[in-house]
């Protein structure tokens, strides 16, 4: 039985969900036992594609080479999607001066919600397939080119700008006031403690 969204039969999915799950344990388990240098963060990452690409090949295999180029194409647009969120985080990191040690409890706090606006975006670029590889690919273009800019301008470096008077921080701090710096290794304060 498939999925009208989707397009593929819940076994797939059966198949994605476990492996996910699988790979989230041996991520937090890499986490723990290792400190994350750079070297062991591009080990970890290729172990994340080297999951997705015998998941693609599994795919091709058992349900055709549409269904995979499918996969392949949701999974390059969440890639892209990705690599401007670190784009994002670094910044966030950089500008609230996160220790280095504590980058991993941030972003695990913060995976779901990230993962949910992918997956809109994913979900998006979806329906975009249907339009035609032209749509895709103009789709695909302005979010790398977002992340080269963000790039080319170095907003990574928090001496350069001032994220304070940035007009995204202002609308946040309506909806959830921030406290502009670190305090012991909180994520939540309360008044009483601000005060």
């Amino acid at each position: 039985m498939y999925l009208i969204s989707f397009g593929f039969p819940i076994e797939a999915i059966a198949i994605f969900t476990a492996l996910f799950a699988g790979a989230l344990v041996v991520e937090r388990w890499a986490h723990h036992h290792y400190d994350m240098l750079p070297k062991q963060t591009l080990y970890l990452s290729a172990f994340w594609v080297a999951m997705a690409v015998l998941f693609g090949i599994y795919i091709g295999w058992q349900y055709g080479h549409d269904a995979a180029i499918a996969f392949f194409s949701g999974y390059t647009l969440w890639q892209i999607l990705s690599l401007d969120n670190v784009v994002v985080m670094m910044a966030i990191f950089a500008w609230f001066q996160i220790p280095t040690s504590l980058h991993y409890r941030v972003l695990r706090k913060g995976v779901v919600a990230t993962a949910l606006f992918q997956m809109i975006f994913v979900f998006t670029g979806a329906i975009f397939l249907k339009m035609g590889m032209v749509v895709e690919i103009l789709f695909m273009l302005a979010i790398a080119a977002s992340g080269y800019f963000k790039l080319k301008n170095n907003q990574i470096d928090a001496n350069d700008e001032d994220y304070s008077e940035h007009f995204g921080y202002a609308w946040m701090q309506r909806l959830f006031p921030v406290f502009p710096r670190l305090h012991q290794n909180y994520f939540f304060l309360k008044n009483d403690t601000l005060r």
